[in-house]
């Protein structure tokens, strides 16, 4: 019996369609408008209006591949207000944060769970 190597195909939105690209420009016009609204949190929504772009899905996708390319510079994360930039987040925001941890945690949790049935079901298909 020999392994069989599996391609998967680039990771996709849940709606089907590619995760969005972000340039290096759009991050940084976000980086800005964040930085110009002080401490405070701002929605995707609320962000999108600033930089012109439309209040759509795709422009809530656009703004958090941009959180993830930060680099860490934008805190947003599930249970938080918005998107705030990370250099003006007070200690009760990185405890909203620090859910992200816990979830990430739980997440690979639950990933490990499910690719062992799936080999699982495999190996038996082998058999």
């Amino acid at each position: 019996m020999t392994a069989q190597q599996l391609e998967f195909p680039p990771p996709r939105a849940r709606n089907g369609r590619r995760a969005p690209e972000v340039t290096q420009r759009e991050l940084d016009q976000v980086l800005y408008w964040l930085s110009q609204i002080g401490g405070n949190w701002i929605t995707a929504d609320q962000l999108a209006r600033h930089l012109g772009w439309p209040p759509a899905e795709s422009s809530r996708r656009k703004i958090r591949k941009c959180a993830e390319k930060a680099n860490g510079q934008i805190a947003a994360a599930t249970g938080t207000p918005g998107y705030k930039l990370t250099a003006k987040c007070t200690p009760e925001d990185m405890r909203l944060i620090e859910a992200m941890r816990t979830q990430g945690r739980e997440m690979i949790r639950r990933y490990i769970k499910i690719k062992n049935a799936w080999h699982s079901c495999q190996t038996k298909t082998l058999i």
